[in-house]
């Protein structure tokens, strides 16, 4: 039989134990949501997949979709000098990589054109939860965003409205939209 004095630093431990393990998961959870948590991956892709006469290039993982034996990668790529990034998409089947999108003008382009519309969307809601996270929360990303929203010539493509209201960000229907494939 254990002595009432054994008992109870064994309690007092296990409480102890408890205790630190509640505030690891409450501080887990208020300090990165996980619901707009993003993978860690290098950007690890050959340098066939690179864009090429651009000069040279850094990138930045954004967001990855796998759709059958295909890994769709979404980088940010930055020319030497800029500090604005564009976006570079890539497939992946086995050590078999395609460039489909490279986009260094920011021009207007869905991702649709160049991936199926379910992959597109996955890869823009990826990509929403990657600029959330980067500014910090959804609510300093809305503050960016609204001035933008009013502008006329400001399009959204079918997989963009699609993510922003998996996050609950709504569009004013005056927003242009696309719907090309």
């Amino acid at each position: 039989m254990i002595s009432l004095k054994k008992r109870t630093i064994m309690l007092k431990f296990t409480w102890g134990l408890l205790t630190a393990f509640l505030v690891y998961l409450l501080s887990s959870l208020f300090t990165y949501p996980p619901a707009f948590s993003q993978p860690t991956r290098n950007a690890d892709f050959p340098s066939a997949c690179l864009p090429v006469g651009l000069g040279t290039l850094r990138t930045e993982f954004v967001t990855e979709v796998t759709d059958g034996s295909t890994q769709y990668r979404l980088f940010d790529a930055y020319l030497q000098g800029d500090a604005v990034p564009f976006s570079v998409l890539v497939s992946l089947q086995g050590k078999q990589c395609s460039l489909l999108y490279s986009n260094p003008t920011n021009d207007f382009y869905p991702y649709s054109r160049a991936v199926k519309l379910l992959v597109a969307k996955q890869i823009a809601l990826g990509e929403l939860r990657y600029s959330i996270n980067k500014v910090g929360s959804i609510d300093k990303f809305r503050s960016t965003l609204q001035p933008n929203l009013g502008d006329p010539g400001w399009q959204f493509s079918e997989e963009e409205l699609w993510a922003f209201n998996q996050v609950g960000i709504t569009v004013p229907l005056r927003s242009k939209t696309s719907k090309d494939k």
